[in-house]
């Protein structure tokens, strides 16, 4: 059962989902498991209208949620703000939270509100790019630590994010950044909170903290524009002992440790 709060949060929703754009890209099909050339186009689609997405969707924070958003970091943490009171909302069964991979079902009706959390996802990674003039868009993976090994293990991997637009661009070429799944996580975690048995299992025995969920963007937010700035823990080592990272090998397989 919902909590009180929840179900008044829930009657919120339902009426102002029902206007809300939707994400239409021409595969609505998980992206790992695309051709490349297909996976292409569902990119470039996400180009095409993101800044328009964003654009609605900060205004329909602020009229309808009194949330402003900003790019930096009160933005955030206004984001997580708004997504431990309604996020858990926008998942309302296990089914709707794996359209938020797979497009099916489609994101209507029951599933509008994939369109919300993705649309939340782009803003923030707007944000993001806002603060770091190298940073961009690209379809993963961008990283040229990726094997083909790797490829072939996250295409057999309900959720990878493969082929999913990233945000790279940073001086180690090992980095990259995915707020479409950062944001999808706040909301997954708190789909776990919105009834009466799940906020005492999860929030309670199990020790699951919303002020954490709360504060997850703005965390991430601070983590990445200080690797943009400063490097990663990796390039800061290899900073601190005069090694070229030019001059290094191909690092196929590395893992990133700041991400």
């Amino acid at each position: 059962m919902l909590l009180p709060l929840m179900w008044l949060r829930k009657k919120k929703l339902e009426g102002l989902l029902d206007a809300y754009p939707l994400y239409d890209p021409p595969h609505k099909v998980e992206e790992r498991v695309l051709p490349k050339e297909k996976a292409q186009e569902n990119f470039e689609y996400f180009m095409r209208v993101r800044k328009e997405r964003v654009a609605f969707f900060s205004i329909w924070l602020e009229e309808n949620f009194d949330v402003k958003f900003t790019s930096d970091r009160k933005g955030a943490m206004a984001l997580g703000g708004w997504l431990i009171r309604y996020g858990g909302l926008l998942f309302p069964t296990e089914t709707v939270y794996r359209s938020y991979f797979r497009y099916d079902p489609p994101w209507t009706s029951d599933g509008t509100g994939c369109n919300v959390v993705f649309d939340a996802g782009v803003m923030f990674g707007e944000s993001i790019i806002a603060n770091c003039a190298r940073l961009r868009w690209e379809m993963g993976p961008a990283s040229p630590a990726f094997t083909e090994k790797d490829i072939k293990e996250l295409k057999n991997d309900f959720g990878s994010g493969l082929q999913r637009p990233e945000i790279t661009g940073f001086v180690d070429p090992l980095i990259a950044v995915d707020p479409l799944s950062d944001i999808k996580y706040c909301a997954a975690q708190m789909r776990k909170g919105i009834t009466y048995e799940g906020r005492k299992r999860y929030f309670g025995e199990l020790g699951l903290s919303i002020q954490n969920i709360e504060r997850y963007p703005a965390l991430r937010f601070d983590v990445v524009l200080d690797v943009y700035n400063n490097g990663s823990l990796r390039m800061r080592y290899l900073r601190d002992h005069g090694i070229d990272i030019a001059a290094l090998p191909d690092e196929h397989g590395a893992e990133d440790d700041d991400d």
